[in-house]
């Protein structure tokens, strides 16, 4: 499990092992490194940071340095690559608790309000109207065919989305045809613990209004 894709944290992925089961005996932690894709991506979080809390610098900034981070994570890291201190020093101090309430209530909200716009209207469907009991969701996938527009108006909104995820080469189109069109057609709505129900409000009200109103701020 990626803990960078769920919590603030710069790095890091956990492991589960189901049922008592084991680690296989060849399996190790290599030693903690801090090199291009540690800086890169600290230095965006903070300078992301600093542009949504008071409006310094530009997203532009921080949405590069994330890029250069992602590539040098395809370049320098192995599966056992070690967790920074930085992040297991950022998750000793998390209100895990508060983060699970927080995104379940707020997907809870986002559904309500897409609801209540009508967001079938504008093409849009949701993959699970409903939380199963204990999940807590990383977002909230829909799917339309209009994906790509949907995906620039609500940017242009200050909504960023993302694309989770689009079907490798591995993955034959002819064999797998409705994984390829789900590919196609999902997009994920933010609905994390930086949010309030008010956040949510305004997400449902941009994603319904695909075709009836001008991609502009």
């Amino acid at each position: 499990m990626s803990l960078r894709k769920t919590l603030p944290v710069v790095d890091g992925a956990a492991v589960v092992w189901p049922d008592g089961a084991r680690p296989a005996p060849g399996l190790s932690v290599a030693k903690e490194r801090v090199d291009s894709y540690f800086s890169s991506r600290a230095l965006a979080m903070m300078l992301k940071a600093a542009f949504v809390t008071d409006g310094l610098g530009s997203a532009r900034n921080y949405l590069n340095l994330y890029d250069q981070a992602e590539a040098a994570l395809d370049r320098e890291f192995g599966a056992s690559s070690a967790m920074s201190g930085v992040s297991r020093s950022i998750i000793k101090r998390l209100g895990v608790d508060r983060i699970r309430r927080a995104r379940r209530a707020n997907y809870a909200q986002l559904v309500r309000a897409l609801h209540e716009q009508d967001a079938t209207r504008a093409g849009l469907q949701l993959l699970f109207p409903e939380l199963p009991d204990g999940v807590v969701p990383l977002a909230c996938p829909v799917v339309t065919d209009e994906r790509d527009a949907l995906r620039e108006c609500l940017a242009a909104r200050g909504v960023l989305t993302q694309i989770l995820w689009e079907s490798p080469a591995e993955v034959p189109q002819d064999e797998f045809p409705e994984s390829w069109r789900l590919s196609q057609r999902i997009l994920v709505l933010p609905c994390d613990q930086r949010y309030s129900p008010e956040h949510m409000e305004i997400v449902a009200r941009a994603a319904s209004t695909l075709g009836s109103s001008p991609c502009s701020p």
